[in-house]
């Protein structure tokens, strides 16, 4: 993989150090590897995003292979290296400075953004010819704002954006929709502050923006989210609900306030409206939004405004609206095409419409007078269905939740022999989040009445989705009780592809290991954990498989009572030995986690399986111990990249507890040799753990049989 040197002399004098893409340092004077930026080699593909303030604050520089300099004067004290030159550059302002920048490549759409920069963005670095569009709402529902070039803040919607596009500046914009509110003066606002006395802004909503039917769905704690102290523009009326849609008690305010109430026990916002100050009395409950109920009731409601259109259903999911409350001042017009073609359906306010149904992606739905609504189902033949409103007796199951994706010609996609593995999309129904990866989200589910897990993408592309097809039938030919078995793949179009996979119950293993003492966990179950995991890699090695991301994250427990076996799992990065494009066996793309990569790979250099191999001697030092590799040596920021050189370097290793057995620890040293020919193969080492297993169990028998004639 390419990173950029920089080097603290000009002309590329001294050592250089190396910025690997994706590196973000918010604080160069605290940087353990410092550099004064004053030259710098950027490969094609690269480019540094440099702030002249910490934190990612101030207006940024951009530097790549077309601009090697900076500006006369410019001090870099905080940067971040991004891996595609041409895309767009989110930075993400949460206060968490663990959180890596975010790259959003041109041509995005998300319609739901992810929970890392959920109203967390207030600086972008946006490349020329480009724009992003920002919406306050998810699925790019009311009005947006427009951004471009480099832009340390935005201003009042700072930490607001829940949607957004990334298009090209020559594509035209939709209109900006109506506000069905009487504006009054519509710039006059009310802002929250997180501390008394009109300290630290936290949000800035104005007459324009209405009111905020619903707090559940933001992406945090409602207790955190509390104004501590409001000011309130000439003309604003503040209301406050405790409970959402406007209902429940509410409180008003008309002048701004240094220390708002703190009895969170008795009073917690839950929607509040921002209106002129000339509606004495707020307006009553649910007058302005319809309802989307999906099939989780304790799930948040997609609440839709008068004015609201979505011009392409394809950005919800199917479950996301199962039943439509329409309040008397809404009509919903539905239709069987995008952007308002195709045959048209009213239904009728006042009403809760149950079991909606269209064919896929090919929705919109508009209002006749002051109302549009969009929601996406599979039949058309239904949807005049009306009932009256009754108590909802739904299954605990939840809807595939939307994702990103980029458009893109499904034709460009290899599907292989993948349809032998589909499965009926309505068998199989989500239930839980477990746990999120690098390239997707884990659900529980069940199918056909047995639980399963189900994973989807976090950004589906047509090359994120090739690699994803490429995993599912690579684990569809895997057939060994040491690695988790894959059930199917569902899939309507390529932006909704899911793998369905053996539920594991238990957790992964680094879990455990964090939540247990050493003490508590035998060697002869280290010895079966062990094995079990050599037993899968060794299957998967003879099958000409290379797994590229052993770790303790990615294997797994079968359930929370059985934690004798561990499968492996997350074949994301896997591949064929044999697929490499030049012949050998070997392969030079960096994949998996650094401190369990081997150094030919941290190298750049050409690898094999023996990659595998050092991973799970890494592994090993992980069950001696129960701690992070190198966790003694990197206590502070900074100290990721002097670890890999040290490992690179002076051949630094995991530590191993003071009592760990020699064979142990020899063996798992031989796994992380420098090397690669000197570690030993899998069937190696699957020997010396048969025969150690064997020997402590005929040590337990002799114990047993003296300890019994005793």
């Amino acid at each position: 993989m390419a990173a950029i040197e920089c080097f603290s002399a000009a002309n590329f004098v001294g050592p250089g150090v190396v910025l690997p893409p994706m590196l973000n340092i918010t604080d160069v004077t605290a940087w353990k590897a410092p550099c004064a930026f004053r030259s710098w080699r950027v490969p094609a593909g690269l480019a540094l995003i440099a702030f002249p303030l910490v934190n990612f604050n101030g207006i940024p520089v951009r530097v790549d292979s077309t601009s090697s300099t900076l500006p006369a004067g410019f001090n870099v004290l905080s940067f971040a290296v991004i891996d595609r030159a041409d895309d767009v550059h989110l930075l993400v302002d949460t206060g968490d400075t663990t959180f890596a920048p975010v790259v959003v490549p041109v041509g995005a759409r998300l319609p739901v953004i992810d929970n890392n920069m959920d109203m967390r963005m207030s600086s972008m670095h946006i490349p020329p010819n480009t724009v992003v569009v920002g919406y306050k709402r998810r699925y790019f529902l009311g009005a947006y704002r427009v951004y471009s070039g480099s832009l340390g803040t935005l201003g009042d919607w700072n930490n607001r954006v829940r949607s957004l596009q990334v298009l090209p500046s020559t594509l035209p914009l939709p209109a900006q929709p109506r506000s069905p509110r009487p504006l009054g003066n519509a710039t006059a606002s009310v802002r929250f502050f997180a501390r008394p006395n009109f300290t630290l802004l936290s949000l800035q909503q104005s007459v324009a923006d209405g009111g905020v039917p619903s707090m559940e769905d933001w992406p945090f704690d409602l207790t955190d989210i509390q104004p501590s102290s409001i000011t309130l523009d000439p003309g604003v009326l503040f209301v406050q609900y405790s409970a959402t849609n406007f209902k429940g008690t509410a409180r008003t305010w008309t002048t701004s306030t240094a220390m708002m109430p703190t009895d969170h026990k008795t009073f917690l916002m839950q929607s509040f409206q921002v209106l002129p100050s000339a509606a004495a009395q707020p307006p009553l409950p649910s007058s302005d939004y319809a309802m989307c109920i999906s099939p989780l009731p304790s799930s948040s409601l997609l609440y839709l405004e008068a004015g609201d259109v979505i011009p392409d259903l394809s950005v919800l999911n199917i479950d996301t609206c199962r039943s439509l409350v329409l309040p008397p001042s809404i009509v919903a017009i539905v239709y069987t095409g995008v952007n308002s073609t195709g045959q048209a359906v009213t239904l009728a306010p006042s009403t809760t419409h149950y079991d909606v149904a269209f064919s896929r992606g090919s929705l919109v739905l508009l209002s006749t007078i002051i109302a549009y609504f969009v929601f996406r189902q599979t039949s058309v033949d239904d949807i005049s269905q009306q009932v009256s409103p009754i108590d909802l007796d739904l299954p605990n199951y939840i809807p595939n939740p939307p994702t990103s994706y980029i458009c893109f010609d499904p034709a460009l996609l290899d599907w292989t022999d993948l349809a032998l593995y589909r499965l009926d999309n309505k068998l199989v129904l989500r239930q839980h989040f477990l746990a999120s990866g690098a390239s997707g989200d884990v659900y529980s589910g069940v199918f056909h009445n047995q639980p399963v897990a189900i994973k989807q993408l976090h950004v589906y592309t047509a090359t994120s989705v090739q690699r994803f097809i490429r995993e599912i039938s690579l684990v569809a030919a895997i057939h060994s009780p040491h690695i988790v078995r894959l059930i199917g793949a569902t899939w309507t179009c390529p932006q909704d592809l899911n793998a369905v996979m053996e539920l594991m119950e238990g957790g992964d293993l680094r879990a455990f290991l964090a939540a247990t003492s050493r003490c508590h966990v035998t060697w002869t179950t280290r010895l079966q954990w062990a094995t079990s995991v050599c037993e899968g890699l060794f299957y998967l090695h003879s099958m000409h498989h290379m797994h590229r991301d052993i770790k303790s994250r990615n294997l797994l427990f079968q359930t929370k009572n059985d934690l004798d076996i561990l499968k492996v799992a997350d074949f994301g990065s896997a591949r064929d030995v044999q697929d490499t494009g030049g012949g050998g066996g070997t392969t030079t793309t960096m994949a998996g986690t650094l401190r369990w990569m081997a150094p030919e790979m941290l190298l750049f250099q050409p690898y094999s399986s023996a990659v595998d191999v050092y991973a799970f001697g890494v592994v090993l030092s992980e069950m001696d111990t129960h701690e992070t590799p190198y966790a003694q040596h990197c206590k502070q920021d900074g100290d990721e990249m002097m670890l890999i050189r040290r490992v690179l370097h002076d051949q630094l290793r995991p530590s191993f507890s003071a009592d760990v057995p020699v064979w142990f620890k020899f063996l798992a040293l031989r796994c992380m040799a420098h090397d690669p020919a000197e570690r030993p193969s899998t069937s190696e080492i699957l020997h010396v753990l048969l025969t150690q297993q064997r020997r402590l169990e005929e040590r337990d028998d002799q114990v047993q049989n003296w300890t019994t004639t005793m």
